[in-house]
């Protein structure tokens, strides 16, 4: 038998002399994505938040079930109350979100019902929770900005940062209470069409309180309607006629736009349990400055990586991070060897944590694509010392659009933008996943995706090229070499995909270092670098050179800051053309303006080129401080 998500009887709650709730029953399946309406007062938000024990119902009446957990009975909070909420969500109209924080810190607090008190309280998360993180800012859309404060993003931003925060709970379903009152059109839209993915694609159940009805017509299949605190509808969207809705709204009711007038339900006050005692709320606000100090504390952690070594190698993980790890072990063990330090790796799966901790000093070298490459040396604090190469020869990498390999959908097909179909990005930051296909395929053809597709989702190129070939997503981008990578380690996984665009070549990786590394440690890792697989005699040099094909390097090379350049015009190209489709003059001259200077700049580096290094060593370069002869 099914275990509802919600199981509300009975419920009264009264304000003065006025029901807020009198006498409603509401039964939630899992799966429901369900929309709460009604006229200003009628018990919506009252309903929520008896339903999640956030306030309790009159004394003596009603009771309230989550995930067949007692949350009250009879007016009194159970004592399994904090079980139950810790698989639930809440998502508030004004985000609720600590302002000073990070957007990454304030997710992080979504698992803090999962940690000692102690280790919540000094911000030490967990990797596993760090990529849960991360992985949930990717899902709603704003991994970009994992590393802003929250008063700095817009309401939109934060909203889709306040659902990420339950996931990261692991919330098995999501209340919010008017979470799009307070965003402009477009923000809500994007929200409304977020709650529906998570409720198609990963089953979260929603219960969600709308004052717009044509929001809750078309996202949700459910609505209950209430009005004077009771339940008067309680089915499908098509059952909301006109007559229907001007019984439940009256003079509310707009009818040129099929909408309410949006009023607030006064906000009840917080729910305790009775019978408290003086210690137990003196636990319950220590508890709270616990958590305002540990989020402080945490921030200041943020993507630290805390086990002892003389460098920390950032690592972006495009795949499963524990099958990434076993194939850069060897290469890791060499650096070890040759170098006599001690390397510790650093994987994520976002861009964001990875130049947030080289920024803060708590990583020191790292791999890293183009754009997040520039993102981490524009910060003054890190620069470009080496270069990769592809193991094939061929300098460069192509951004790719795949689809299933059943598919007839050509790139045509899919640029029509009737918004019938699904598509995956990469992460905000990726060079292949997201700024190549703006600029070459979609900036072109004046295409914002988000109004292009039904959906847009990000994540790693990995999980699109599975969700494609599973039929999740109709299209999504990627690169070829990352196809390459996959098509080695699982063959039939690569033949259920095939690509229909390919951009033109982009520049290989960067490897960048902190400027303020210790000058010791830099020469060793660039020797190390720049000698791998070039070293020794023939069966070292084989040996080496397998280890790089297995990550789909070739050898590496020297470089600077100029190997950013191509990736930068990529990015005022596109904000050039973004700032021509606006048709404002001045945004479009200072678009112009930084266009002609990187143009310049480009131009003027062509002539400081660094030369690459043959396929064996190079007299000054060398191996723990020691020249290498020919």
């Amino acid at each position: 038998m099914t275990i509802p998500v919600l199981e509300a009887k009975g419920l009264f709650r009264t304000y003065g002399a006025r029901k807020a709730l009198n006498d409603v029953s509401i039964t939630v399946q899992p799966g429901e994505m369900v929309a709460l309406i009604g006229p200003s007062g009628s018990g919506k938000s009252t309903l929520l938040r008896n339903a999640t024990g956030l306030i309790t119902t009159d004394e003596g009446t009603g009771s309230v079930k989550l995930l067949g957990i007692d949350v009250q009975k009879d007016g009194k909070l159970a004592d399994s109350v904090r079980q139950a909420r810790a698989r639930v969500g809440f998502v508030f109209q004004q985000f609720n979100l600590v302002g000073r924080l990070s957007l990454f810190q304030n997710v992080m607090l979504g698992a803090l019902g999962r940690l000692p008190f102690l280790q919540g309280f000094l911000g030490q998360w967990p990797e596993a929770d760090q990529n849960r993180a991360m992985q949930a800012l990717a899902r709603v859309g704003v991994a970009d900005y994992a590393a802003q404060r929250a008063n700095t993003l817009s309401g939109g931003q934060q909203q889709r940062g306040a659902i990420a925060r339950a996931l990261v709970q692991g919330a098995e379903a999501i209340f919010l209470d008017e979470p799009v009152a307070s965003l402009d059109p477009v923000s809500a839209r994007k929200v409304m069409e977020l709650l529906r993915d998570l409720n198609q694609r990963d089953n979260v159940t929603v219960i969600v309180t709308l004052h717009q009805i044509d929001y809750a017509t078309k996202f949700c299949d459910r609505i209950v309607a209430l009005k004077a605190g009771q339940i008067v509808y309680d089915g499908p969207k098509d059952g909301l006629t006109r007559d229907r809705l001007i019984e439940i709204y009256g003079a509310e009711f707009d009818e040129e736009t099929g909408d309410a007038a949006p009023k607030e339900e006064p906000v009840p006050e917080a729910a305790g349990r009775s019978g408290q005692t003086i210690w137990e709320k003196a636990l319950q606000w220590a508890l709270v400055l616990a958590m305002v100090v540990g989020g402080g504390f945490a921030l200041w952690q943020q993507a630290k990586p805390r086990e002892t070594a003389d460098v920390i190698f950032s690592i972006l993980a495009t795949e499963n991070s524990q099958n990434l790890g076993e194939r850069w072990k060897p290469l890791l063990a060499d650096m070890e060897k040759q170098t006599g330090l001690k390397i510790k790796p650093y994987f994520q799966t976002g861009y964001a944590p990875l130049v947030t901790a080289m920024q803060f000093g708590q990583t020191q070298v790292g791999w890293f694509s183009n754009k997040p490459g520039w993102e981490v040396v524009s910060t003054g604090k890190a620069e470009v010392f080496l270069r990769s190469s592809d193991p094939s020869g061929i300098d460069g990498y192509n951004s790719v659009v795949i689809v299933n390999k059943n598919s007839p959908l050509t790139i045509e097909d899919l640029l029509t933008c009737d918004r019938s179909r699904d598509f995956g990005m990469g992460d905000a930051s990726s060079t292949s996943g997201t700024l190549a296909p703006m600029t070459y395929l979609f900036a072109p053809r004046n295409i914002n995706p988000s109004n292009c597709f039904k959906t847009v989702r990000s994540a790693n190129h990995e999980a699109n090229v599975r969700s494609v070939a599973a039929g999740l997503l109709e299209a999504a981008t990627n690169n070829s070499t990352s196809l390459q990578v996959l098509g080695a380690q699982d063959p039939e996984l690569i033949k259920k995909v095939k690509v229909i665009w390919t951009s033109p070549t982009l520049p290989e990786d960067p490897i960048i270092w902190r400027k303020d590394l210790d000058p010791v440690k830099k020469q060793k890792i660039r020797a190390f670098f720049l000698n791998y697989g070039r070293q020794g005699d023939k069966a070292q040099q084989d040996r080496e050179r397998a280890i790089l094909a297995s990550l789909s390097f070739g050898l590496f090379q020297p470089a600077n800051n100029d190997h950013l350049l191509p990736v930068r015009q990529m990015q005022a190209t596109e904000d050039l053309m973004k700032a021509q489709q606006t048709g404002d003059v001045g945004k479009i001259d200072a678009a112009k303006k930084a266009f002609d200077a990187i143009q310049l700049e480009a131009e003027q580096a062509k002539a400081r080129a660094v030369p690459p290094l043959p396929s064996t060593p190079t007299e000054g370069y060398a191996i723990e401080g020691k020249a290498v002869k020919k």
